[in-house]
């Protein structure tokens, strides 16, 4: 038994291993200021985790559906749309080329590939139109928190007025 086998234990600890390495290494990049290079990391973890566990270690489970989150989680970290759409492409060939190439699931389950790029889309749009309309809104809450912020200086600085007068003697 020399080779790896899929399934067996080796390649499952093999597996769960090399994931927490990439994950660790994201960590360290994270906590070393390099932000970018720690979601790169992030992601590619992401996609070598499932590519493994969908295609070497779990075959045959519908694992591969975890390639809809990728494009989500860039959605977090990522606000350059060609690198979403792009990490959007990936997943899109991830989730549809491994049945094509490795025959996991039989003809008679009735696995309908039009169904998960379908998915995949309607997923990543859903979340790019809530990230857009929670900016948008954030930028509105930061805005009238400057008009509140100067309504609250002026009413402080009328009501000290007010008091100077209060406690000032007239002159006559």
């Amino acid at each position: 038994m020399n080779s790896l086998q899929y399934g067996t234990l080796t390649t499952i600890v093999i597996g769960h291993f090399s994931f927490a390495l990439l994950i660790m290494l994201a960590q360290f990049l994270h906590y070393g200021g390099k932000f970018m290079l720690a979601y790169v990391v992030f992601v590619a973890c992401l996609y070598a985790t499932v590519f493994i566990f969908s295609n070497l270690i779990a075959t045959g489970k519908l694992n591969e559906f975890y390639y809809l989150l990728i494009p989500s989680i860039a959605l977090v970290f990522f606000d350059n749309p060609r690198i979403n759409l792009l990490l959007l492409f990936l997943s899109g060939l991830g989730l549809i080329l491994p049945n094509f190439i490795f025959n996991f699931y039989d003809e008679t389950l009735g696995f309908n590939s039009i169904i998960k790029p379908i998915l995949l889309i309607s997923l990543y749009f859903i979340i790019f139109y809530f990230k857009r309309l929670n900016a948008t809104n954030e930028a509105k809450l930061q805005e009238r928190n400057i008009q509140l912020k100067q309504l609250n200086k002026t009413v402080t600085s009328m009501y000290t007025n007010l008091t100077h007068e209060f406690y000032t003697p007239l002159t006559v």
